[in-house]
């Protein structure tokens, strides 16, 4: 997988993160362990039923990992293969956020909300998992990206040596950082303007990826 492959993925990890978190009122789909901490919040300021959302999206991240590693085992293992499970969930949550918005009668838009909440939590749990099959920097969790980029750079102060391959590395992970933080802007604005509707933005995202990608591995080798 390229470096704008693992940006792109980074946008689109901090704008659903930022969109559920915006829309639910304190929800993680991809950090989903920040979601412990909240549910903790809720527990001492008064807890509501709809908190315990925050509980349900661990076991949902991890069959999400469960279902793509399955689906991923005995696939090549390319990056078109290993986003397609979650290219597709996030195409179903932006036409039934659009779905919903449009309506806007009899279902419970609230229980939608919560449906499609948990879904984008099994997408990026997806998500996620290409990187036990496409090893690399995570495009989901900036923490660990942050503080490998750190040790990179305090090492190469302390030994005074010029690496290129931590160079890259560094170059890398400020990409990264960079574009989740562009993708939590993006998804914060977006959802406060159109609700779970800006899901079509990563959800195209993902498509352009899929189709990008599998148009360049279908090419002859002479023409790449």
């Amino acid at each position: 997988m390229n470096n704008s492959s693992r940006a792109l993925l980074a946008v689109v990890a901090g704008f659903c993160d930022t969109a559920t978190f915006v829309h639910m009122d304190g929800v993680f789909s991809s950090h989903v362990t920040g979601n412990f901490v909240m549910f903790a919040v809720a527990l001492v300021q008064g807890i509501e039923p709809e908190d315990y959302l925050k509980l349900a999206t661990f076991p949902v991240f991890v069959l999400a990992v469960i279902c793509t590693s399955v689906f991923l085992s005995r696939r090549k293992r390319s990056l078109p293969h290993t986003l397609l499970p979650a290219t597709l969930c996030m195409l179903l949550i932006a036409i039934l956020a659009t779905a919903g918005a449009l309506i806007q009668l009899s279902t419970n838009l609230g229980e939608l909300d919560m449906l499609l909440t948990l879904m984008m939590v099994f997408a990026l749990g997806s998500q996620n998992t290409l990187h036990h099959f496409l090893p690399g920097p995570l495009t989901t969790v900036m923490t660990g990206t942050v503080m490998r980029t750190t040790a990179i750079l305090t090492q190469r102060l302390l030994s005074d040596t010029d690496n290129t391959t931590q160079r890259a590395d560094t170059k890398l992970a400020f990409a990264m950082i960079v574009s989740f933080t562009l993708g939590c802007i993006l998804g914060g604005y977006s959802t406060v303007s159109f609700g779970l509707m800006s899901s079509w933005i990563p959800a195209l995202i993902l498509v352009w990826m899929v189709v990008k990608n599998r148009a360049q591995r279908a090419k002859p080798d002479a023409l790449r």
